[in-house]
C-alpha cells in the first residue's frame, strides 16, 4: 500500500535520525567517527552483504551498495533474461527476518524511473502462512513513479493475499509477522533490465540497521557476468519536448562485470525508418559509471530513435535503444468541432492531459471508480479524482467519465472483473454524491463498461437496461446539462449484436444519448447503425470510445473509417498503458517515450478538418477518404501517379514529414506503403506509376548494392529528369543519380548503386527515389527494411550423445570467400566459452557444432541468453540468442499412445492465465488439468493431452474452437487449434492450409476427460532425424460454459497471447 500515494509523495528520503543537527558540534562530529558503529550504524538498505537474491533471475541480476540520487542505498540491478516458466521473480531476503508486531508499521523508500514491475512486500505469519504485502491502491501492483517514494504498510490493518491462494479480504494472521522479503515480478516485458534503489527502511519511525557501516560500493562476485545498464531521459515530459522549449537528453551508464576500457561512444538520432540525423562521438572509460548531457541537436525534429553504441575495433560492444519526439503543437478545436478522443487510466495525469492538450485532444475518457473513491462504506478518497479532473480542466479537456468498479460491500454476486452488480441503492446514493463533487466537470456520463461480456456484467441486457434506466434517471435530476452514453460494447460481434439488440428491445432510449462502441476495425459502425435505426433510434450519435487495434497505420485508418461511416467522436485506446501486453499500442510508453502511434495520431490530429464529413473515395489501389476541402488520406499497395490541374500538392507522411510536389504535364507521381497525406483537389486522374522499386531492396553491409528502379513518363511530352536514390547518411556510398530523357509514354528500368557501412548491419533502413525536374520534385518512392549482414548467422540448442550444445550455422551472402570468426559467450558460471575461425566459399553455408562440458547441467523449461559475436571484413556484428533445451524422446516406431513418455503435468496456479486478467471468474485447477506426453520416431512426432475438466463446451465455428474447451499449439511458425466439435475431430490451421504439416489428430472424450491424440508426420520423402528442432508450445482453453474462453493453461510459451507465441522454444529431436 504506498504511503500518500494519492498526493503524490515524491521527494529524497530523510533519515529517520538528523544526523546533521548532531554535527553542528566539533565533539560530536568526533564521536561519530570515533563510535559511529553506536550511533550512527547504516541502514540495512545500505549494507549489500546483508542481503541475498534467489529466483531464477538471480543468474543474472545483483545487489551492491550505492550512493545515488541523495542517498545511500541497495541497489539492485535487474536483468530478468528469463521470458516463460515459473518463478521468473526477483527475491531481495534479508539474511535475518524482521519482525513486526500488531502495531508495527514498516516503511521503505524506492527509487524507480516507472519501471511497472510488481513489487510486493513478502511476509511469514507464526503459523507459517506467506502473506504478501501490495504497496499500491490498484489491483495491478505496479511500480509507477518517477524519483523517490515511501511506500509501506501495517500487517494488523492493510489489505494481503495468501500466498498460493487469491484472497482479497484481509485474512487472520497470527502473530508476530516476520517480513522475509521483497518480492519483484517482471510483469512489463518492454523492461527486461534495470535498476531499483531501496532506502530507509523502518519499523514505526525507526531504522532497521546493521552494525558494520559497509563501503559505499562492493564489487561484483567473480564468475558473474552482468551486462551495462544505460538509461536514457529528458529534462522535459520523459523524451518529448515541444516547440520552444529546450530539451536536455541525460545518458546514465551503468558497467557490467565485463571489462572494455576505453571505446568509442556513438550517439546517433535515427528518424523513424532508422536512417542517420545526427551523430555525436567521443572517448569514453567504460570501466566506471558516467552520465552526460547533451542538448537535442538542432536538426533532430518530430519521431526520432536514438542509439547508442559502444564501438572498438570495427566491432560494437554495447547498444542500447530509445525512442523521443519534438514536435510544434496542435491547437485544441472546439469540444463541438472535435472528433478525437483519448482513454487515460494512469498516474501523472498533469503530464499526460498537458501533452493531449498540446496534440490537439479536447476530449478524455478516464474513469471515476466506486471502489478506489469509496474502499470502505462511508470513507471517501476523492484525492484521485480530484487531481485528474482538476488537471484536465486546467487542459481545457471535455471530460467522458466511465462509472464502474464496484467495492465487493456494495456488490451483488455473482462476482465479476469489477467486484460483481451494484446494489441499487448504494450505487444511486453513490452517483448523487458523485455529481455533487464532480458534477460541472462531467460532460458525458458513460454508465459501465462492456456489459455485453460476463468478465464485466452479470444478467445479460435485461438487468443492464434496468441498471442503465435508475442511474439515468439520477443524472437527468442531478446534472440536467451533462450527456449519457450507455457502456461501450465489445468489438465482438458474436457478443454485442445479440445484447444490443435485446437491449433495444426494452424501450432504452429515452435513457441515453449516446450510442458507444469498442473497436469494430473501422467496420462495425454502419451494422451499429442499423440496429439504431431499427429501434427508431436513428438520429443518435454514434461515439467509438475505445478504437486502436493491430499495426500503428491501420489504427489510424480505423479511425478515419469511423468518421466516414458517421461515427461523430473516436477515443484512441489509450495514452499510457498499465498492462504490459498493450505497451506498444500506447501513445507514450511507461518510460514517457513516445511509440510510433503518438506522431502518426498527432498527424491526423492536425490534418482532419472538424468541419469536414469524411467521406470514402473510390481508389483501386487501396483506401482513399477526404478529410478536408482539398486534402486527403490514403494508404496504397503500389505507387501511383495523378493528373491533376493543381501547380503544386503537398505529400504529408504518417509522421508529419512533408515533400512539395511539382507537375510536370499535369502528372505528378506519389508513394505506397503506409498512410499518407495529399493536398488534392476534388478533379483528378489516376494513371500508372512514374517511379517505382522493381524487386525487393535488402541491401548487404559492406558491399555494392545494385537497386533496381522503374520510371515511366505517363505525359505527353518529353521528359528530362535527374532520378535520384539516398541512403542513409552513414553509409559509405549513400546517394547515386542518373540524368534521363524519356518519351511520352515511356517506361525504362535501371540500376543504381548503393554501399552500406559494415556498422550498419542489421540495422534499419529508408532508401528514397526522387525524380526530379528543373530542380523540383515530380515524383518519389520509398522502401525500408532491414541491412544485412554479410554473413547471416544462426544459433540453436541441440543434443549430442545426450549431452546438450550449440549448433551454429554460417552463411555468406556475397559472391566471392568470407573469412569470419565467431565468439559464443556463454554465462560465466559455465566456462565454455567458444571461438571459431571459418572461411566461407562464395554464397554458401557451413555449420560447427559446440559441445558443454560434463559440467554445464541446463535446466529444462529455462532460457538462457547466450552473445554471439560475427567478424567479417573487419567489422563485428553482435546478436542475443535466446536457447532453451527441450528434447522430444525416441520412441520405437509404432509405439502405443498410452505409453508415450510424459513431459509435463499442469494442474498447479501458476500453469494458468485467465482472460483479462480475471482470477476469480475461472476455476482453474479446481476443475481442470492436464497430462502431456510426447516421443517421436523417423515416421511421426507423437504428441497426447490427457485433460480433465468437469465440464466440456465447444464452439460451433472451427476458426472460434479456442474460445471453447480446446487445445491451440504452436509449432514451426504455425498456429493451430485441436477441439471435439459435434463429435468430430477438428484440427484448424490459422495460417490456412497452404504449407501446413500433416497431421492425424484423434479426440476423444469419457466422462470428465478429453484425450487429444496428435500425429506430426515430415515431408513427403523424408523421415524426421535426431538433431531436427521445431518452435512448439501449446495451451489448453477451458470454457466453463461462458460465450468465450474463461482462461487458459499453458506450457513452454503464453500460446494464447498472439505477442507471445514468438517466444516459444525450440525443442529437438533426441536420440535414444
Amino acid at each position: 500500500m504506498a504511503v500518500d500515494s494519492l498526493t503524490g509523495r515524491n521527494e529524497t528520503p530523510k533519515k529517520a535520525t538528523n544526523i546533521m543537527k548532531i554535527t553542528k558540534y566539533p565533539i560530536f562530529l568526533f564521536t561519530l567517527i570515533c563510535f559511529g558503529c553506536r550511533l550512527a550504524a547504516a541502514n540495512l538498505c545500505e549494507d549489500a552483504s546483508q542481503w541475498t537474491l534467489e529466483g531464477k533471475s538471480s543468474d543474472y541480476s545483483r545487489l551492491e551498495n550505492a550512493a545515488a540520487h541523495g542517498r545511500n542505498s541497495l541497489r539492485l540491478l535487474y536483468d530478468f533474461k528469463i521470458r516463460e516458466g515459473r518463478d521468473l521473480s526477483l527475491i531481495i531476503k534479508p539474511k535475518e527476518p524482521i519482525v513486526l508486531n500488531r502495531d508495527s508499521r514498516l516503511s521503505l523508500w524506492i527509487y524507480d524511473t516507472a519501471s511497472a514491475h510488481r513489487f510486493y512486500f513478502m511476509c511469514r505469519d507464526a503459523g507459517g502462512k506467506t502473506a504478501l504485502f501490495c504497496y499500491t491502491e490498484n489491483d495491478f501492483r505496479s511500480l509507477r513513479h518517477n524519483g523517490w517514494k515511501e511506500y509501506g504498510f501495517s500487517p494488523a490493518a492493510d489489505r494481503c493475499d495468501i500466498w498460493g491462494g487469491n484472497s482479497k479480504e484481509n485474512p487472520s494472521l497470527e502473530f508476530p509477522v516476520r517480513l522475509v522479503a521483497f518480492w519483484l515480478d517482471p510483469v512489463n516485458r518492454t523492461r527486461p533490465q534495470g535498476e531499483l534503489f531501496l532506502a530507509g527502511l523502518s519499523v514505526n519511525g525507526a531504522e532497521v540497521a546493521t552494525r558494520n557501516v559497509p563501503p559505499p560500493f562492493r564489487k561484483p562476485e567473480a564468475g558473474t557476468n552482468r551486462k551495462p545498464v544505460l538509461t536514457i531521459s529528458g529534462s522535459g515530459s520523459g523524451t518529448l519536448s515541444w516547440a520552444g522549449e529546450r530539451q536536455l537528453l541525460r545518458f546514465r551508464f551503468l558497467p557490467g562485470s565485463r571489462k572494455f576500457g576505453t571505446c568509442g561512444e556513438e550517439i546517433a538520432f535515427l528518424d523513424p525508418d532508422g536512417n542517420l540525423l545526427a551523430r555525436l562521438l567521443r572517448q569514453v572509460d567504460c570501466d566506471t559509471a558516467f552520465e552526460r548531457s547533451i542538448p537535442l541537436p538542432g536538426e533532430v525534429k518530430g519521431f526520432y530513435r536514438i542509439r547508442y553504441r559502444l564501438l572498438r575495433d570495427g566491432g560494437i560492444l554495447f547498444e542500447s535503444k530509445a525512442a523521443g519526439g519534438h514536435f510544434v503543437p496542435v491547437p485544441q478545436p472546439p469540444p463541438e468541432q472535435a472528433r478525437l478522443g483519448m482513454g487515460f487510466w494512469n498516474d501523472n495525469p498533469e503530464r499526460a492531459y498537458s501533452t493531449l492538450r498540446k496534440m490537439g485532444i479536447r476530449w478524455l475518457r478516464t474513469d471515476a471508480g466506486w471502489s478506489w473513491i469509496e474502499p470502505k462504506q462511508g470513507e471517501f478518497k476523492w484525492e484521485g479524482t480530484d487531481r485528474s479532473f482538476r488537471a484536465a480542466e486546467q487542459n481545457g479537456m471535455s471530460l467522458l467519465v466511465t462509472t464502474q468498479y464496484i467495492p465487493k460491500w456494495a456488490a451483488r454476486q455473482p462476482y465479476h472483473q469489477y467486484g460483481g452488480n451494484p446494489e441499487p441503492a448504494e450505487w444511486e446514493r453513490f452517483y448523487r454524491q458523485l455529481i455533487e463533487r464532480h458534477g460541472r466537470q462531467i460532460a458525458v456520463y458513460e454508465i459501465w463498461n462492456e456489459p455485453d461480456t460476463p468478465y464485466h456484467w452479470s444478467g445479460g441486457a435485461q438487468a443492464y437496461a434496468a441498471h442503465m434506466e435508475r442511474t439515468a434517471k439520477v443524472i437527468r435530476r442531478y446534472a440536467p446539462q451533462a450527456k449519457i452514453s450507455h457502456a461501450g460494447l465489445t468489438g465482438e460481434e458474436k457478443l454485442w449484436r445479440p445484447f444490443s439488440e435485446e437491449l433495444m428491445r426494452y424501450g432504452v432510449g429515452s435513457w441515453f444519448d449516446i450510442y458507444s462502441f469498442h473497436y469494430g476495425q473501422g467496420k462495425s459502425a454502419p451494422l451499429h447503425r442499423r440496429i439504431l435505426e431499427e429501434a427508431g433510434l436513428g438520429s443518435k450519435p454514434l461515439w467509438n470510445t475505445e478504437s486502436g487495434w493491430g499495426s500503428a497505420d491501420e489504427r489510424i485508418l480505423q479511425t478515419v473509417r469511423d468518421f466516414a461511416a458517421g461515427v461523430e467522436k473516436s477515443f484512441y485506446f489509450e495514452f499510457q498503458s498499465k498492462v504490459p501486453q498493450f505497451a506498444e499500442t500506447g501513445m507514450m510508453t511507461s518510460a514517457f517515450q513516445p511509440n510510433p502511434v503518438m506522431p502518426m495520431f498527432l498527424t491526423l490530429s492536425r490534418l482532419l478538418d472538424g468541419n469536414e464529413p469524411v467521406r470514402a473515395l473510390p481508389f483501386e489501389p487501396g483506401e482513399m477518404y477526404r478529410i478536408a476541402p482539398n486534402r486527403v488520406i490514403y494508404r496504397s499497395e503500389k505507387g501511383v501517379t495523378f493528373r491533376t490541374d493543381s501547380k503544386q500538392l503537398t505529400h504529408t507522411d504518417g509522421f508529419g514529414r512533408e515533400t512539395v510536389l511539382t507537375p510536370v504535364d499535369g502528372c505528378v507521381g506519389v508513394p505506397s506503403g503506409g498512410v499518407s497525406y495529399l493536398t488534392l483537389p476534388k478533379k483528378f486522374e489516376l494513371l500508372p506509376a512514374m517511379l517505382e522499386f522493381a524487386g525487393e531492396v535488402s541491401p548487404v553491409a559492406g558491399t555494392s548494392n545494385r537497386i533496381a528502379l522503374t520510371v515511366c513518363n505517363p505525359g505527353r511530352r518529353e521528359l528530362r529528369a535527374v532520378l535520384k536514390l539516398t541512403g542513409s547518411r552513414q553509409w559509405e556510398i549513400p546517394e547515386a543519380r542518373q540524368e534521363l530523357i524519356l518519351r511520352p509514354k515511356e517506361r525504362r528500368q535501371l540500376e543504381l548503386e548503393l554501399r552500406p557501412d559494415l556498422l550498419s548491419s542489421e540495422t534499419p533502413f529508408r532508401c528514397d527515389a526522387v525524380l526530379e525536374a528543373e530542380g523540383k520534385t515530380v515524383a518519389f518512392q520509398s522502401c525500408s527494411g532491414t541491412v544485412r549482414s554479410p554473413v547471416a548467422s544462426s544459433v540453436r540448442a541441440f543434443f549430442q550423445g545426450g549431452r546438450p550444445g550449440i549448433r551454429v550455422d554460417l552463411r555468406n551472402l556475397l559472391k566471392v570467400p568470407l573469412a569470419t570468426e565467431t565468439v559464443l559467450r556463454l554465462p560465466a558460471s559455465w566456462n565454455s566459452d567458444s571461438r571459431r575461425n571459418v572461411t566461407l566459399a562464395p554464397e554458401s553455408t557451413e555449420s560447427f557444432t559446440v559441445l558443454f562440458n560434463d559440467k554445464v547441467k541446463v535446466r529444462k523449461n529455462q532460457f538462457y541468453f547466450i552473445d554471439g559475436a560475427v567478424s567479417a571484413l573487419g567489422a563485428s556484428s553482435h546478436t542475443e540468442y535466446r536457447l532453451n533445451w527441450i528434447g522430444i524422446p525416441e520412441i520405437a516406431p509404432g509405439s502405443a499412445r498410452e505409453g508415450l513418455p510424459l513431459e509435463a503435468e499442469l494442474k498447479e496456479r501458476g500453469n494458468y492465465v485467465p482472460d483479462h486478467n480475471i482470477l476469480e471468474t475461472w476455476l482453474g485447477p479446481d476443475d481442470l488439468s492436464c497430462r502431456f506426453s510426447w516421443g517421436w520416431s523417423p515416421e511421426a512426432i507423437q504428441m497426447r493431452w490427457d485433460v480433465a475438466d468437469d465440464r466440456h463446451v465447444s464452439n460451433s465455428e472451427p476458426a472460434f474452437a479456442w474460445s471453447g474447451d480446446s487445445v491451440q499449439f504452436w509449432f514451426d511458425g504455425r498456429l493451430y487449434d485441436l477441439a471435439l466439435i459435434g463429435g468430430k475431430s477438428i484440427l484448424y490451421c490459422h495460417d490456412g492450409e497452404t504449407g501446413r504439416k500433416q497431421m492425424k489428430l484423434d479426440i476423444a472424450r469419457n466422462g470428465a476427460r478429453t484425450v487429444y491424440d496428435l500425429e506430426i508426420f515430415p515431408e513427403p520423402g523424408e523421415v524426421f532425424r535426431a538433431g531436427m528442432n521445431f518452435s512448439f508450445s501449446f495451451c489448453i482453453n477451458d470454457n466453463d460454459g461462458e460465450p468465450t474462453r474463461k482462461g487458459w493453461m499453458y506450457h513452454f510459451a503464453k500460446t494464447g497471447i498472439g505477442g507471445e507465441r514468438k517466444n516459444s522454444p525450440q525443442v529437438t529431436l533426441m536420440a535414444k
